[in-house]
């Protein structure tokens, strides 16, 4: 678990600030292997939280920052609404379960109000019940709820 975690993370900071290092089959391939340890059958047991939340969170990065190598593999859409069901991170430390939010907040706020197809599509109601359940939540910080409060408020004024 310890090093499926540490390659999760791996992967997360690759897929964020890997620049030109990461190729698009890269991107997919790593995609898919934070995917299966996501549908692993033990993935929401608690002696396995630490590796499915960071895959969780690497999977993010990898649909915030490295969206059009997925979209171009054909893996978006069906990647999203599994990352969205974890989220929000429960058994994270408070640093990871906010770069979580945050990675939902730049897909989001890359959507746009105006263009609720895209990248969230049929996912959108999951991804702002996400936002409401952590925006309450005094872990979540007063700076990233705020930015997840206005999200809210702008899709529903939409």
């Amino acid at each position: 678990q310890k090093r499926t975690a540490a390659a999760a993370h791996a992967l997360g900071a690759v897929g964020k600030h890997g620049g030109k290092l990461l190729s698009r089959a890269a991107t997919a391939d790593a995609a898919a292997r934070l995917a299966a340890v996501l549908q692993a059958p033990d993935a929401r047991c608690a002696a396995m939280a630490e590796r499915t939340e960071a895959a969780a969170l690497a999977l993010g990065k990898l649909l915030s920052h490295r969206h059009a190598h997925l979209e171009a593999a054909g893996t978006a859409a069906p990647l999203t609404p599994l990352w969205l069901s974890h989220l929000p991170l429960k058994n994270a430390d408070e640093e990871d379960a906010q770069a979580a939010l945050r990675c939902l907040c730049e897909v989001l706020e890359r959507a746009g109000a105006d263009k609720p197809d895209l990248p969230l599509g049929a996912d959108l109601p999951l991804a702002l019940g996400v936002l409401g359940a952590a925006a309450a939540k005094e872990a979540t910080g007063a700076e990233l709820a705020s930015q997840m409060q206005r999200l809210l408020l702008g899709w529903q004024a939409a």
